[in-house]
């Protein structure tokens, strides 16, 4: 009986030995464990837990995965899930990274808008005509006048010019009647201009009145010359120095009826 005590004692001594050396021989841990929980730490600092959630949450469950297999003593698959945890905390990082220093699209090139209209436009020219003996503007000669009015407005967004409205009148008549009349007809076609729905200024618009056209031996017949009844528009980068001085333009359509001397 007291032979088998000292033989259980014996097997009980050396299995202690036994665990003792073992637990003299496992790490305290690995490199590849340090590694991964300085990569962790790193994407934590640039704030991967927030901008970058998922990326963050499958590097620290590999650590732990690698932290359970190092305590199992299961020393090869611990550093390989080390390993993989390292890889996803980089990746962690460099999502957060990313998201604070967003990469600016580039600056599109645009053109430089010109100083000056163009070329065209600077020599437009436009003739409204009216009947004899009248400072009407008739509803053909609008319609006529819609799409160069739409134009100018165009460019009065983005340039300063003048638009120069020079009359005419056939003859006969005297001096002062057709000069009064040529006014008449020029302030008619500077208000239709000027309505507030196309933005044009009425003080960019001048009017230059040359009242009598050629002699009746030139014009033929009284109401026959239709061509020296008309305003001409044109436009000016800079004031016309011929032009008639005028009071500021009525608020009103200047719609009057026929002069009711027969002159043109």
């Amino acid at each position: 009986m007291k032979s088998t005590v000292l033989l259980m004692c014996a097997v009980l001594v050396a299995f202690c030995f036994i665990g003792c050396a073992r637990e003299a021989t496992k790490p305290q841990t690995l490199p590849e464990l340090q590694a991964a929980e300085k990569a962790l730490l790193q994407a934590e600092a640039e704030g991967a837990a927030t901008l970058c959630a998922t990326e963050y949450q499958a590097a620290k469950d590999k650590l732990r995965q690698a932290e359970l297999l190092f305590q199992d003593g299961q020393m090869d698959p611990a550093r390989n899930a080390a390993n993989q945890a390292i890889d996803l905390a980089n990746i962690a990082r460099q999502c957060a990274v990313a998201h604070k220093s967003p990469v600016s699209a580039p600056p599109i090139p645009t053109a430089k808008p010109p100083l000056a209209p163009s070329q065209d436009f600077q020599n437009l020219k436009h003739s409204v005509y009216f009947d004899f003996n009248s400072n009407v503007l008739t509803a053909a000669e609008r319609e006529r006048l819609d799409p160069v009015i739409a134009q100018i407005s165009r460019m009065a967004k983005n340039f300063k010019f003048f638009v120069v409205l020079t009359a005419y009148c056939d003859a006969p008549g005297t001096a002062e009647t057709n000069q009064a009349l040529a006014i008449r007809r020029a302030e008619v076609v500077r208000f239709y201009l000027t309505r507030p729905e196309t933005g044009i200024i009425p003080d960019r618009v001048v009017i230059v009145a040359m009242g009598n056209g050629p002699a009746t031996s030139e014009a033929g017949a009284p109401g026959k010359n239709r061509e020296w009844r008309r305003v001409d528009l044109r436009i000016s980068m800079t004031p016309p120095e011929e032009a008639t001085q005028q009071q500021p333009a009525p608020e009103s359509p200047p719609q009057p009826p026929p002069l009711p001397v027969p002159h043109h």
